[in-house]
C-alpha cells in the first residue's frame, strides 16, 4: 500500500490527537504530570485548548511568522486517509522584541487542572533557565524558536520528524532569521545532521540539554 508525509498547519480539532503523541513523549519532564497531566481524554482535550489558545495569541502578534502548531501526516495515496502521525511546536518571532517580551512565558506553560493551581512555582522554576539562557543568547533579536517536537512511536525512522524541523527552517530562510532550540539527548543527533550546531553557554548545566542554532546561510 503506497503512503507519503505531508507537513500541514494544525487545526483546533487536530489537537487532541497531536495531544495524545506530545505527552508521553515527554514525559521525562519532572514536571510533566503538573503541565501535561496524563494521556487520557479528559487531559488531551484541556491540553488541547490550552496550547490552541497559546497558537492563537501568538499568531495574533507575530501573523508574519507563519504557522505555530505543525503536523506531520501519513496519507494513503489510495483512499487519501491521513493519520497524525507528529507534531511540532515553532513560535517564530519576525521582529525584534523588548526584553520584558523575550522573558515572558509561553501561555502552556502553567499547571494544566485548577487542583494543581499552587504548583505555578514549580513550571515557572523549570523553564526559567531556559527563558532567561535563551534571552542571554539571542537577546531581542529575531528568530525562530523550536519548542515541542514529537513523533509516534509506530512512525518513527521514516523522517517525520525531519520534515517538521525543516519547515521551521524553511519559514526562518524566508525571513532570513536564525532558529534556536533545547535538544533532548535523543534528538541532537537529528538536528546536527539538518545543520544544527551545539552553543556552549554557562548555564547549560541548569537547563540539563543541549542548547543548539541554526543560520539559513550554513545549509
Amino acid at each position: 500500500m503506497a503512503y507519503h508525509m505531508d507537513v500541514k498547519p494544525v487545526s483546533e480539532v487536530d489537537l487532541p490527537r497531536c495531544m495524545e503523541i506530545l505527552i508521553p513523549s515527554f514525559e521525562f519532564m519532572s514536571i510533566s504530570e503538573i503541565l501535561h497531566g496524563l494521556n487520557a481524554l479528559s487531559d488531551r482535550e484541556a491540553l488541547s485548548k490550552l496550547h490552541w489558545q497559546t497558537i492563537q495569541e501568538h499568531l495574533a502578534r507575530y501573523p508574519q511568522g507563519g504557522a505555530v502548531g505543525i503536523k506531520c501526516v501519513d496519507v494513503d495515496q489510495v483512499t487519501g486517509n491521513e493519520t497524525i502521525i507528529g507534531y511540532a511546536e515553532w513560535f517564530i518571532y519576525p521582529q525584534p522584541r523588548t526584553l520584558d517580551e523575550c522573558l515572558k512565558p509561553l501561555g502552556f506553560m502553567q499547571p494544566l487542572r485548577t487542583a494543581d493551581n499552587d504548583k505555578h512555582n514549580s513550571i515557572r522554576d523549570y523553564f526559567r533557565p531556559s527563558i532567561e539562557t535563551r534571552a542571554d543568547v539571542m537577546g531581542t533579536r529575531p528568530y525562530g524558536l523550536l519548542v515541542w517536537l514529537c513523533v509516534d512511536p509506530s512512525f518513527r525512522r521514516r523522517g517525520a520528524a525531519s520534515k517538521l524541523v525543516r519547515w521551521g527552517m524553511d519559514q526562518c530562510t524566508k525571513l532570513a532569521i536564525p532558529a534556536y532550540l533545547e535538544a533532548s539527548h535523543e534528538g541532537k543527533k537529528l538536528y546536527e545532521s539538518l545543520g544544527w550546531q551545539v552553543l556552549q553557554h554557562p548555564r547549560v548545566q541548569d537547563i540539563g540539554y543541549p542548547i543548539m542554532m541554526w543560520w539559513p546561510n550554513e545549509s
